[in-house]
């Protein structure tokens, strides 16, 4: 479920609050099972962040669309990008390798997409697990998760590299051409 920016603060206030009601009292609640509640606290929040984010994509996706119906491509990145290319007086060719370019990267973002839509199922299959408290499944599962998660984070920073090389790409071709 996707959360409003202003239901957010309160979750981490009142993140903070337990936290420190916990420090101040003597109670069951001592290492591991202490740790394992601000585990949870601490994974629940960041599935709030992702939703959040995953919140402002869609709403960043849909308001492109409703500017473009006519663009060749469906990632917001991907679309700003061609617009910028097509902005930065190219040539025909170079349009058209630049094209063939953001179509690869296009495909870089969806496959991105869904391996973040993998760790999420990952991550709630894992809090599941838990929940039965199997050791040997847990085990198994947060390996699988942590797999999935490892190979989710080097292709983001492998897409943003690459966002940021079609860039100054785009940049650093334009401002050749209008030198000319």
């Amino acid at each position: 479920p996707n959360l409003p920016l202003h239901l957010l603060s309160p979750l981490f206030l009142g993140l903070f609050a337990s936290e420190e009601i916990h420090k101040n009292e003597i109670s069951a609640l001592e290492g591991d099972t202490k740790e394992h509640v601000l585990h949870q606290k601490h994974s629940d929040l960041k599935q709030k962040m992702s939703d959040l984010n995953q919140g402002f994509e869609r709403l960043r996706k849909i308001s492109r669309e409703g500017f473009s119906t006519d663009s060749e491509f469906r990632e917001p990145r991907v679309i700003e990008l061609w617009e910028a290319a097509k902005r930065a007086n190219l040539s025909d060719n170079e349009l058209d390798s630049l094209k063939e370019e953001l179509r690869h990267f296009e495909t870089k973002v969806e496959k991105h997409s869904h391996y973040q839509e993998q760790l999420e199922l990952s991550h709630q299959k894992l809090q599941h697990v838990e929940s039965l408290g199997d050791k040997e499944h847990i085990k198994r599962n947060q390996e699988k998760y942590n797999t999935i998660a490892e190979k989710t984070r080097e292709m983001g920073y492998k897409m943003k590299k690459h966002m940021q090389d079609l860039s100054n790409k785009i940049s650093r071709e334009g401002l050749e051409h209008n030198e000319l």
